[in-house]
């Protein structure tokens, strides 16, 4: 029986050495995926060069203004073309974001598996936990403006590993309205609470953000607290033993990227500077 395909679509805009970090990661652990990178027409010159030499597909979306730009119709035209060219499933990354263990057929097999056994599953979140569970606090509600929606599917679309069909019998859509005056994430996440979506988090996930970000579309994200922490930090692959610690905990606990990735430079100062933050401030 030949193996589901599955297409891998990267999201950039303006980040040349996130991007090249990425498609790295990509080479080392997973280089016979199938990837199509998406570009926001981005305008960094640094860009071009990435662009020109990485030796995969890219598309130029229509670009956009706001907080995510044209991510999301460049998500709805990866969604169309997977589609088109009879994928399975399709993996949507962020080009913040790395590969941090060998992603292989038996690895994707857990994943399909997890598909075929939950019929309404429509995602499964290959990341790392971000904060530990006892001290995760999610909002019940959210807006801005006094308006207020309940979110029952609780995590954002902007990455996943999704099964394309059961998209398409939903009707999906990543198109987001632009004159929402809630952001984009919320939107989905409302849309797919509405469609009755299901996301599941995975036993083995393989890819993380990048910590101690400090550039988001050419905007400070957190503040430059030391010299050492003005360049891209990076994670080192996980080792065997590594991996078989992590795939070895208790079923149900989730994988806190704190207990199982290690920060390729960072120094103690910097580790230090950082540790009484909250995790969605450290990761991007």
């Amino acid at each position: 029986m030949p193996e589901p395909k599955i297409r891998v679509a990267i999201f950039s805009y303006n980040r040349p050495d996130h991007l090249a970090n990425l498609l790295s990661s990509i080479g080392d652990l997973w280089p016979q995926a199938d990837v199509v990178i998406y570009d926001d027409k981005s305008t960094h010159p640094g860009m071009k060069s990435v662009l020109g030499s990485c030796g995969f597909p890219v598309r130029t979306g229509p670009g956009g203004s706001g907080r995510h730009g044209g991510l999301y119709s460049n998500m709805q035209q990866a969604y169309e073309e997977s589609m088109a060219e009879g994928f399975e499933y399709l993996l949507t990354l962020q080009d913040d974001m790395q590969l941090v263990r060998p992603v292989t057929k038996e690895l994707l097999g857990t994943y399909f598996q997890d598909f075929d056994s939950d019929q309404a599953l429509t995602q499964i979140d290959p990341r790392f936990a971000k904060t530990r569970q006892k001290r995760r606090k999610k909002s019940k509600t959210s807006g801005s403006n006094g308006q207020k929606k309940p979110i029952a599917f609780r995590a954002y679309l902007d990455v996943g590993i999704f099964k394309i069909s059961r998209l398409c019998s939903l009707g999906w859509s990543f198109n987001v309205d632009g004159s929402q005056i809630i952001s984009g994430e919320q939107t989905l996440s409302i849309q797919a609470a509405e469609l009755g979506m299901k996301k599941g988090n995975p036993a083995t996930p393989f890819v993380m953000h990048l910590p101690f970000p400090h550039l988001y579309r050419h905007r400070v994200r957190l503040p430059r607290l030391s010299a050492l922490s003005r360049r891209i930090f990076r994670f080192e692959y996980m080792s065997l033993a590594d991996i078989d610690r992590m795939d070895s905990r208790p079923a149900g606990t989730p994988a806190y990227w704190r207990d199982h990735l290690r920060i390729d430079g960072a120094t103690w100062f910097d580790r230090w500077l950082l540790s009484g933050k909250d995790d969605s401030k450290i990761l991007a």
